[in-house]
């Protein structure tokens, strides 16, 4: 679960830097909608990885 948490966090840090990215006018707004929307869905993903492998962890599966 641990290496998941810093997937997690790293995904995280992808949304921020992709925000920032665009708020200093190195990205357009399209581009970055685009790339934000997927960092997050990725980011959601990872979260309920981690939350079924905690689960299954304590089912003793």
């Amino acid at each position: 679960m641990s290496k998941l948490g810093i997937v997690i966090e790293e995904a995280d840090k992808c949304i921020f830097w992709i925000e920032f990215a665009k708020d200093e006018d190195l990205l357009n707004e399209k581009d970055s909608k685009e790339l934000i929307f997927e960092a997050k869905e990725l980011t959601s993903i990872f979260i309920a990885s981690g939350i079924t492998a905690v689960r299954n962890q304590n089912s003793g599966k």
